[in-house]
Formats: structure tokens, sequence, C-alpha cells
């Protein structure tokens, strides 16, 4: 974790909100050449896991880092979907219900600039429950 950023000391760590660490975890994941889910499923989970044992509300910290993720990236959110639907998982401290599910896909996709992401669109839409 410590190699992403040679200056990046115990007290600027210890410093850092939850939601910083969360969000290096995800890029450092990425400078080590893993893919984005497997780095999500390594460290981000076990994180969300701590926190939520830790009675933070780790709904804010999965909607937050997603949106910005998304904004450059919008198949991220996509795998995350896949992986984690209520449907899928029961106990998930990632998505627990549909709201959280649909809350999450359209801030998402309302976040995305980029207009060659429609396809990931449709995808991330068609794994929204049906009425």
């Amino acid at each position: 974790l410590c190699d992403a950023d040679s200056s990046l000391g115990l007290s600027k760590l210890q410093s850092m909100s939850n939601f910083e660490k969360m969000k290096l975890m995800v890029f450092h994941q990425k400078s080590e050449g893993r893919s984005f889910i497997d780095g999500f499923e390594h460290h981000v989970v076990p994180f969300l896991g701590r926190l939520n044992h830790l009675g933070e509300d780790t709904r804010k910290f999965v909607l937050q880092l997603l949106t910005d993720i998304s904004s450059t990236d919008l198949q991220c959110c996509f795998q995350v979907i896949m992986k984690y639907q209520p449907m899928r998982h029961s106990a998930s401290t990632v998505i627990r219900d549909g709201q959280e599910l649909m809350e999450l896909a359209v801030n998402c996709i309302y976040a995305s600039a980029s207009v060659d992401q429609l396809e990931v669109c449709r995808r991330i839409l068609g794994c929204l429950p049906h009425a």
C-alpha cells in the first residue's frame, strides 16, 4: 500500500480520512497491474467490512468512490454491480439492497463524462431489478 507514494509516511497515512485510504487502495492496485475488481475485492471490501464493524456508514464510501471513478471509467461501476448485486450477495457490505443498487447505477451513469460508454450504460441498466 505505501509503495503508491514514496512520500507517504505513517503519520500522513494516519491523518488521511477513511475515504482517502480507500481511494489510495484502488489506485495502488491499478499501479500493480491488477484488474479493478480483483483489487476492489482484495483490498476495498475487507476495509469496508472493518469500517462497517466499527459502525461507519460504508454505503456513502462506495457511492462516492464509484461515482468518482465513473467520471472517467464506467466499466468499474459495472464490474462492482455485477459482482455485488444484492440478489447474488445476501450479506454484502458493498451493495445492500435494490434501492442502493439503483442509486449507485444512476449516480455512476450521470457521473460518466464519456460519450462512448453507452453500451456499458445499457449493461448497468440491465442489472437493475424489474418491477
